[in-house]
């Protein structure tokens, strides 16, 4: 048996295991009662983490550790986002907003600054112990690190509108995420191929990705899930 423990509101996922206690897991949700509510009306919601919106489903059997799995409006089952930084440094030059960022708040990440030409970055946040992120280019593994630097999305659609006076409320001096990888790809227009595997080598995701990447800074200009309620 073991001891299976939901909670939420932290506004971003994590899952947790220890050595010491193997039988206890612990399953932070971004959010208990959904699955976020602060961006704009006619902006792309996201959690405070960068995830997209979406439902928790759970399965409860007596005698069995709980099941459940989370699917996003926007990709179902697809738990990241993938971020081609020439495309967003684009985006990030083009905003007046961002400037004045980095002079006040200069943790933020510059995306539009040429030290990151040709990087990859991967928000994977349904990230469980032990589970790899690899990217592959012409056959070749790319180099990867677990950074926990910022998502684009979520800084355009929270702190950039914070500072063009859309949202009343104070802007963050960094946005660090909890589950963010980054990759040096070697050209721009390369494929890319994702691979996922959990602690135990088992593929969870694969997908080819052509290249550009296209960044819309509204997160794909989505509809609101909630427009009579946000």
């Amino acid at each position: 048996g073991g001891l299976t423990v939901f909670s939420g509101h932290l506004h971003r996922w994590e899952t947790s295991e220890s050595e010491e206690y193997p039988h206890i897991h612990s399953h932070c949700l971004a959010a208990a009662s959904g699955d976020m509510w602060e961006t704009l009306r006619d902006w792309k919601v996201v959690s405070g983490d960068g995830s997209d919106t979406g439902l928790t489903y759970y399965d409860f059997e007596k005698g069995k550790e709980p099941q459940f799995h989370f699917s996003t409006y926007k990709y179902g089952e697809r738990h990241y986002r993938v971020y081609d930084l020439n495309e967003v440094g684009k985006a990030y030059r083009k905003e007046p907003a961002i400037t004045v960022q980095q002079q006040k708040y200069p943790k933020h990440q510059d995306y539009g600054d040429s030290q990151y030409k040709n990087m990859v970055l991967v928000n994977y946040w349904h990230q469980k112990p032990g589970d790899v992120v690899e990217l592959y280019e012409k056959g070749k593994k790319l180099k990867g690190e677990w950074s926990h630097i910022e998502d684009p999305t979520y800084n355009f659609a929270w702190d950039v509108q914070v500072l063009n006076g859309k949202i009343e409320k104070g802007p963050h001096k960094g946005n660090g995420m909890p589950y963010v990888w980054e990759f040096q790809a070697r050209s721009a227009k390369t494929p890319l191929t994702l691979v996922i595997r959990d602690k135990d080598g088992n593929i969870l995701y694969q997908e080819t990705i052509q290249r550009p990447i296209p960044f819309d800074p509204k997160g794909d200009s989505e509809p609101s899930i909630y427009p009579e309620s946000r």
